[in-house]
């Protein structure tokens, strides 16, 4: 999923690849989270910019890798390497659920 969401032009960067996130329904599902070159300015701009990568991805890749939302954030956490850091974005999320993965 993180090199689909790369190839956009409109994102500097993005994390996700792996980011499972809770789900009641399911249990888990896909979230990407995304740091843009520029963060939407309000609310429905994010909605429209989530809109079309998700339907970016559909295009791209199988239905069981493509996020079912996108959150958009100014900085990512990263390794001193530079490397995203996906395991603090994972424990973010599981971590608001209750429950760990």
């Amino acid at each position: 999923m993180r090199r689909s969401c790369l190839a956009r032009v409109d994102y500097s960067t993005s994390g996700g690849g792996g980011c499972w996130v809770p789900n009641d329904d399911f249990g888990e599902e896909v979230k990407a989270v995304v740091q843009p070159k520029e963060m939407p300015a309000d609310a429905e701009s994010a909605k429209a910019l989530e809109r079309e990568l998700i339907a970016y991805c559909r295009e791209h890749l199988a239905d069981i890798k493509c996020p079912r939302s996108v959150d958009f954030r100014p900085d990512l956490p990263r390794h001193p390497t530079g490397k995203l850091y996906k395991r603090l974005l994972k424990d973010e999320y599981w971590a608001a659920a209750g429950r760990s993965i």
